[in-house]
C-alpha cells in the first residue's frame, strides 16, 4: 500500500470535499480518501498499480490547484486486522515521484472552469468579481439536523451552506494558512528563530528575508528569538521565508500567520457595530482517544447535537492532528466550553477533550532559550572536564614544576616515532573532542553563514560579500580553528622528525588555548543566555497574575438552588458567575453583582501601579489581575475571557512594544554590519606585521622567548591574531539597547504605564519640549462630571416634558462624560406621558449629538386618553451644532447668550438642547434646556503642569469646549491664555498638533470673539506630546511625536498612543518621562561601555603593550625578559564577560529607576 498526500490550494467548502471524493472514487485501486478542508490536504491510500501522477492529473482535471505532493510506502504485517486493532504500527518509507510524470503533472495548470461549476465559494466570488479567481479559505457551519456527517458530505449542495465573510475566520491554534490567497493580500507572520547570538546574527536573518521580493517589512528581535515579517500573498510564501532563514544557518519555526486588513484602522461606526454584535469566542480543543479514521466524524456528529446556529467548526480534527478549532457564541449554561467538552467526551468512552493553548511567542522563545541553555551547559560541562587535565598537564607540569621534576621530564620526552612529546600528544587527545563537540555550535553556524553568503545565485553583490559578512560565531570559530589546526600541523611536523637523542624537547602548541578559549566562551554564553531571559520576563510575570482555578456558581435546574464548584480557568465562559473570596483574584473580567449599599474594595496595583483600594459598586467592571481586599466574597458575571480581558490586552501591548526598536539601535546595526570584516582584517594585519618584523630580525630575541625553533616566529605572531579574533565582541553592542528597553518596558508596566511605541517612544519622550493636554477627562476629572445647573428655557409644559425625554434618549447612546452626567440628571425627570416610538441618532464629532424622533404624547394622565404623534429633530451640544440652520428667535438667542456667558464666566461647561418640530406646524430650532456642568480639575494637574514648565517644557491646552470655560480652567492651572485652543473637533486637534510640531501658526483663540492668529515662531521642529483619552483624541494621539492616552481600562487595545496610562493620574506623565530618560541614558551607557571595551582590548590583544617588560624568565638556561601580552584564553574570558556586563548593566536599571521614582514621589508630597 502507498499513501499519497496531495496539498491543494483551492479546497474551500464541503462542495469541494464532495467533489474530491466524487472524482477519485472511480479509480479502482484507491482504498480510502481523507480530505482535510482546513489543512487543504488530501490523503489517498492506494495500491501500487495506481501512480500518484494519475491521482494528481485527475484532481487537476477537476479544477484543483495542486501545490505539492509526496508518496509514502506503508508496510504493515497485520494490515488485515487493522479494524480490530487500534494500536497497530506502520512503518513508512519515503518514495519520490517519478520525474517523468510527477513534475510535469505538478506544473500543469488546473481547469478552473471545472472547479467553479461545483465550488460555492468560487461561484460567489465569480458573481461578485465577474471572472475566475482563486478564492480564499473559508469556515463552514457544522452540519446538523440528524443527518450523519458522511450523508452530509455526499449530499452537499451550495445552497445548504451559510458562507461566512472572509474576514471572520480566526484560528489561534496551529499556524495554518490564513484567509486570503491573492497576490495583493498582505500577511503578517510571527516566526521563532533559534541560534541567534548577536546583532550580526539578527542582521543576517533580516538580510536573508529582505532578499525575497514579496517581503515588505521584517523586524528581528534578538532577546525574544523571534521575527515579525510582513509580506504579500499568496499565503504560502511564508514557506519560502522560513526556508530562507534556515538556509542562513538558523532554526525557524512558524508561530502564526495573520491576514492584514485592506484598510488601516476602523471607523467609529465599525467599532460600534462590533461592540453591538454578540460576543463570539474562538477556541482550540485537543481530543485524545481517537484511534481510527472514523473518530473525527464521530466528534463532528457529537457537536451537531448542539446549537449549530451558534457553533461553527473552523478547523475539524483529523486522526493525524487531533486539534480542532471551533467558534461559537456562548450562551450559559446551554452552550459553553464545558458543554462542548462534555458532549465530545460522552460520544465515546475513550474520548477526552481539553482546551488547547497554542504556544505563544514567549513560550516558543522560552523553549528555544531553554534548549540553547541546555546545549551550552552540556558543552560547558564537557569543556570544564577536559580543561582540568589540560590545565594540569600544560600549566602545572609544563610550567609551574621545576625542570628537574620527574613528572615534568616524563611529559617532555618524545613518544612513539618522531620528536613529538607526550605533552603534545596528551593535549591533542584531550582538546580534539572539545574542538569538534564543545565548539561545534560555533563551527556549524559559521559554516552555514559563509555557505549562505557564497551560494550559487546569491543576490548579494560580489564586493559586498567581502566587507559585510559573518557574526560572532565566525570570530570564535576562526580563533579556535587557527589555534587547533596550527598546533596540529606542528604536531605532524614533530611526529615526522627523527628522534632527538640529546634530551627532552619543549615545543610550544596552542592545544590548551582551544580548551580554555572554548570553556570561557561557553561560560559567557551560558551566563548571557540566563541573563537575557531575565530581562524579558515582564510579559510572563504579568500573564501569571491570572489564577489557574476559579469558584464557579452552578445553578440546579430542578431545585433552583446554587452550588459552588472549583473548576479550571479554561472551563469558564462568558456569562458564567464566579465567586471571588477575600484575598482572591478573578480569573476573568466581569461585572460585579452586589445588592449591598457599601462598595467592595479591590486592589488594582498589579495593573495600574496605584496601590490605593478601588471601590466597586454593583455593575462596575472587575479586572482579572486585581485582588479582592474586602472581607466579603464578591460575585461577578464574566464578560471577557480568552484573549479579550484587560490582562490579555496589556500582554499584547507589551509584546507590541518589545518588537518596536529605538532609532539608536540602527547605530548598532551599522557598526556590527562591518564589525566582523574589520576585525578579520585587523587580525590578519597583526599576524603579517608581527611575522614580518620577527623574520626580518627587527625584533629582539627575547620577544620570541623560546628560541629559534621551527615555526617560532609564525607561531608567536599567530597568538596575537588569535587573541584579536576572540577578544572582539559585537554582542555587547547588540545587547546594549534591547536589554535596557525590555527592562524599561517591564518597569513601566509595573507603574501602570504600557509602552506601546517601544524603543522609539522612549527615545522621543526624552526629547520633549511641548506637551498638549486635552481638557475634559484629562486636566479635569471627566468621570466625576455632574450637571451643576439646568435652565429651562422653554415655557410650554408639554414641550418641556418632551425636552427631558429627548435629552435622555440622545445621551444614552454616547459614552462621553457629559452624556453620562445628563443621563443621570434627566433620569428622574423623564415623563411617562412621552413615549419614543422610533429614533435616528447621529454623533457630530467635537460638537455634540443630533437625532430625529417620532414620539407619542398622551393628552392627560389617563391611560385611555387620546395620544398625538409628533416628529422632532433634537440637537444637544455646543451652539456650533446648529451652524447653517434657520435663525433662532432673537429674544431666545439673547436670553441664551446671557445665561451661557454667566455660567462660562464661572469656568463651567455648558450644553444646549435645541428642538425643531418637523410634523404639524413646523417651527424654527429653539433652545429648550441649558445644562451647566461642574467638572472638577484634577488635584495633581497644577503640580504636574508646574513641574513641566520648570523644565522649560511648553504646555498647551486643546479642547472642544468653549473659549470662556477653557480660559477659566487655564487660569487656575497657570497655562498662558495664548496657549489655549478651544472649539476644535478631533480633526482640528490633530491639525493643531501638527502646527506645533512644524513651528507654524497656532490657532489659540475663539472665532466667536473675532480674535486673530498668533505667530509662534520656532527655530526647529518641536517634539510634541499629546495627552488625552484613548478614543476621542485618537487623531491627535497618532499625529503627535509622543501620544499619551489616559485609558479607562477596557479601551487599551483601541488606543493609537505611544504610552497608555492605566491609572487616571497625570503624575504618570512625569513617571514615563523619568523612566524614558533613565532607559535611554542606560542604552547610551551600554553602547559607550561596549565601544570602549572593543576600542581598548583589541589593541591590547594585538600586542601594543608587548614591549613592556613585566619580569624575567629562564628558558633553556638563558635569562630573558618577560613581556606583557593578552593570552587568547584570557581574551576569550574578557569577551564573554563584556556581553554579560552589558546585560547586568541593563538589569541594574531596575534599581536606578526605583530610586528615581522615589525621588519623584517625594517631590509630589
Amino acid at each position: 500500500m502507498i499513501t499519497t498526500t496531495v496539498f491543494v490550494d483551492n479546497i474551500h467548502c464541503n462542495s469541494c470535499v464532495a467533489q474530491v471524493n466524487s472524482v477519485l472514487s472511480p479509480l479502482v485501486d484507491i482504498v480510502s480518501v481523507d480530505v482535510s478542508e482546513a489543512d487543504r490536504k488530501i490523503s489517498v491510500i492506494h495500491r501500487k498499480a495506481l501512480s500518484s501522477a494519475e491521482i494528481i492529473q485527475t484532481l487537476k482535471g477537476a479544477g484543483f490547484q495542486v501545490r505539492s505532493s509526496n508518496s509514502v510506502e506503508m508496510r504493515a504485517e497485520n494490515h488485515q486486522n487493522d479494524d480490530q486493532s487500534s494500536d497497530h504500527t506502520i512503518d513508512r518509507k519515503e518514495r519520490s515521484l517519478s520525474p517523468s510524470s510527477s513534475v510535469s503533472t505538478l506544473n500543469s495548470e488546473p481547469d478552473f472552469s471545472a472547479h467553479i461549476n461545483y465550488c460555492a465559494v468560487c461561484q460567489a466570488e465569480h458573481n461578485e468579481k465577474g471572472g475566475l479567481s482563486k478564492p480564499s479559505a473559508h469556515t463552514r457551519p457544522l452540519s446538523h439536523g440528524g443527518a450523519s456527517l458522511q450523508d452530509a458530505i455526499h449530499n452537499v449542495s451550495p445552497e445548504n451552506f451559510d458562507l461566512e465573510a472572509q474576514g471572520h475566520a480566526c484560528d489561534r491554534g496551529t499556524p495554518s494558512d490564513p484567509v486570503g490567497s491573492g497576490s495583493d493580500d498582505e500577511f503578517k507572520a510571527e516566526i521563532s528563530i533559534g541560534g541567534m547570538t548577536c546583532a550580526s546574527c539578527s542582521n543576517s536573518v533580516a538580510a536573508a528575508v529582505k532578499e525575497l521580493e514579496f517581503v515588505k517589512d521584517v523586524t528581528v528581535t534578538l532577546l525574544t528569538n523571534s521575527s515579525t515579517v510582513t509580506y504579500t500573498g499568496p499565503s504560502h510564501n511564508i514557506e519560502k521565508i522560513v526556508e530562507a532563514i534556515e538556509d542562513a544557518g538558523f532554526d525557524a519555526s512558524l508561530h502564526s500567520t495573520e491576514l492584514l486588513p485592506k484598510h488601516n484602522g476602523k471607523s467609529m461606526e465599525d467599532t460600534e457595530d462590533e461592540v453591538s454584535r454578540p460576543v463570539e469566542r474562538t477556541l482550540s480543543l485537543k481530543i485524545e482517544g481517537m484511534y481510527c479514521e472514523e473518530c473525527p466524524s464521530a466528534v463532528l456528529e457529537a457537536l451537531s447535537e448542539l446549537d449549530s446556529d451558534q457553533l461553527t467548526v473552523v478547523t475539524p480534527p483529523t486522526y493525524q492532528n487531533p486539534i480542532m478549532t471551533v467558534r461559537y457564541t456562548p450562551n450559559s449554561p446551554s452552550l459553553t466550553v464545558r458543554s462542548i467538552i462534555s458532549t465530545i467526551s460522552m460520544r465515546r468512552s475513550g474520548f477526552s477533550a481539553s482546551v488547547y493553548h497554542p504556544p505563544t511567542v514567549e513560550d516558543r522563545s522560552k523553549a528555544m532559550q531553554e534548549r540553547e541553555r541546555r546545549n551550552l551547559l552540556r558543552r560547558l560541562l564537557f569543556s570544564i572536564v577536559v580543561a582540568i587535565p589540560t590545565f594540569v598537564i600544560m600549566i602545572v607540569f609544563g610550567t609551574l614544576l621545576p625542570s628537574s621534576n620527574k613528572t615534568r621530564q616524563y611529559f617532555m620526552k618524545p613518544i612513539w616515532n618522531g620528536n613529538a612529546t607526550r605533552m603534545e600528544w596528551a593535549l591533542f587527545i584531550t582538546t580534539t573532542p572539545v574542538m569538534f563537540y564543545g565548539a561545534d555550535v560555533f563551527h556549524r553556524h559559521a559554516f552555514k553563514e559563509i555557505m549562505h553568503l557564497w551560494r550559487p545565485g546569491s543576490p548579494v553583490p560580489f564586493w559586498r560579500r567581502l566587507y559585510r559578512f559573518g557574526s560572532m560565531n565566525l570570530l570564535v570559530s576562526a580563533g579556535t580553528c587557527v589555534a587547533y589546526f596550527a598546533s596540529l600541523a606542528m604536531l605532524i611536523v614533530h611526529a615526522s622528525e627523527s628522534r632527538d637523542i640529546n634530551g627532552t624537547h619543549h615545543e610550544e602548541s596552542y592545544f590548551d588555548t582551544v580548551a580554555f578559549l572554548t570553556m570561557f566562551i561557553l561560560a559567557g554564553r551560558s551566563l548571557e543566555a540566563y541573563s537575557k531571559a531575565k530581562t524579558g520576563d515582564a510579559v510572563a510575570q504579568i500573564g501569571k497574575l491570572r489564577p489557574s482555578e476559579a469558584l464557579l456558581v452552578v445553578a440546579d435546574s430542578n431545585s433552583g438552588q446554587t452550588d459552588i464548584e472549583n473548576v479550571p480557568t479554561d472551563l469558564l465562559d462568558i456569562g458564567d458567575t464566579i465567586c471571588i473570596p477575600s484575598g482572591g483574584s478573578p480569573a476573568a473580567d466581569g461585572l460585579l453583582q452586589s445588592t449591598e449599599a457599601s462598595p467592595f474594595l479591590f486592589d488594582e496595583s498589579s495593573l495600574t501601579g496605584e496601590s490605593k483600594p478601588v471601590p466597586k459598586f454593583n455593575g462596575d467592571k472587575i479586572f482579572s489581575g486585581s485582588v479582592n481586599i474586602d472581607p466579603r466574597t464578591a460575585r461577578i458575571t464574566i464578560t471577557d475571557i480568552g484573549g479579550t480581558s484587560l490582562l490579555d490586552q496589556i500582554v499584547n501591548v507589551m509584546r507590541e512594544g518589545q518588537m518596536k526598536r529605538a532609532p539608536v539601535e540602527h547605530i548598532a546595526d551599522v557598526i556590527t554590519a562591518y564589525f566582523i570584516p574589520v576585525i578579520t582584517l585587523i587580525a590578519v594585519l597583526v599576524f603579517v606585521i608581527w611575522l614580518s618584523l620577527g623574520v626580518s630580525g627587527s625584533l629582539p630575541r627575547d620577544y620570541l622567548g623560546s628560541g629559534s625553533h621551527e615555526g617560532g616566529w609564525a607561531f608567536w605572531a599567530l597568538k596575537f591574531a588569535i587573541a584579536v579574533f576572540v577578544v572582539a565582541c559585537p554582542c555587547g553592542l547588540a545587547l546594549a539597547a534591547p536589554t535596557a528597553l525590555f527592562v524599561g518596558i517591564g518597569i513601566a508596566a509595573k507603574q501602570g504605564i504600557l509602552v506601546r511605541g517601544g524603543g522609539e517612544a522612549f527615545q522621543e519622550a526624552t526629547r520633549l519640549d511641548t506637551v498638549i493636554f486635552d481638557k475634559t477627562g484629562t486636566l479635569t476629572e471627566g468621570n466625576g462630571m455632574n450637571v451643576s445647573d439646568c435652565e429651562e428655557i422653554v415655557e410650554d409644559e408639554d414641550l418641556l416634558e418632551v425636552s427631558w425625554v429627548l435629552a435622555n434618549a440622545l445621551e444614552q447612546t454616547s459614552t462621553h462624560p457629559k452624556a453620562k452626567a445628563i443621563c443621570r440628571y434627566t433620569k428622574d425627570k423623564v415623563s411617562s406621558r412621552v413615549n419614543v416610538k422610533s429614533s435616528s441618532i447621529t454623533e457630530v464629532p467635537g460638537k455634540g449629538i443630533r437625532g430625529t424622533f417620532e414620539i407619542s404624547l398622551q393628552s392627560d394622565d389617563d391611560a385611555t386618553a387620546s395620544q398625538k404623534c409628533e416628529t422632532y429633530e433634537a440637537s444637544l451640544g455646543s451652539r456650533n451644532l446648529l451652524e447653517g440652520a434657520d435663525e433662532i428667535n432673537p429674544t431666545l438667542q439673547t436670553r441664551l447668550n446671557s445665561s451661557m456667558l454667566r455660567h462660562e464666566g464661572d469656568g463651567t461647561t455648558t450644553a444646549v438642547l435645541f428642538l425643531h418640530r418637523l410634523s404639524g406646524p413646523q417651527t424654527s430650532p429653539a433652545p429648550a434646556l441649558l445644562f451647566a456642568f461642574s467638572d472638577p480639575i484634577r488635584a495633581e494637574a497644577e503640580q504636574v503642569i508646574s513641574y513641566l514648565q520648570s523644565r522649560n517644557i511648553e504646555v498647551y491646552m486643546c479642547t472642544g469646549d468653549n473659549i470662556s470655560t477653557a480660559k477659566g480652567v487655564a487660569r487656575k492651572l497657570n497655562i498662558p491664555s495664548a496657549h489655549v485652543v478651544a472649539n476644535v473637533d478631533p480633526v482640528k486637534k490633530a491639525e493643531f498638533t501638527g502646527q506645533i510640531q512644524r513651528g507654524e501658526f497656532v490657532q489659540s483663540l475663539n472665532n466667536d470673539q473675532n480674535q486673530h492668529l498668533e505667530d509662534m515662531p520656532s527655530s526647529r521642529k518641536k517634539v510634541v506630546a499629546f495627552v488625552g483619552d484613548g478614543t476621542n483624541d485618537s487623531g491627535a494621539l497618532a499625529s503627535a511625536d509622543v501620544g499619551i492616552a489616559m485609558s479607562s481600562g477596557s479601551d487599551v487595545a483601541l488606543s493609537a498612543a505611544s504610552f497608555i496610562l492605566l491609572h487616571c493620574d497625570l503624575h504618570g506623565v512625569l513617571e514615563l518621562c523619568s523612566i524614558s530618560r533613565r532607559v535611554i541614558n542606560r542604552v547610551k551607557y551600554n553602547f559607550g561601555w561596549a565601544a570602549v571595551y572593543n576600542l581598548c582590548l583589541v589593541p591590547v590583544a594585538a600586542g601594543v603593550f608587548y614591549p613592556i617588560v613585566s619580569g624575567k624568565q629562564e628558558i633553556d638556561g638563558v635569562v630573558m625578559n618577560k613581556h606583557w601580552r593578552l593570552d587568547p584564553a584570557w581574551a576569550s574570558l574578557a569577551m564573554a564577560l563584556s556581553s554579560v556586563s552589558v546585560v547586568c548593566s541593563s538589569l541594574a536599571l531596575r534599581v536606578e529607576v526605583r530610586k528615581s521614582l522615589r525621588r519623584l514621589m517625594f517631590w509630589r508630597k
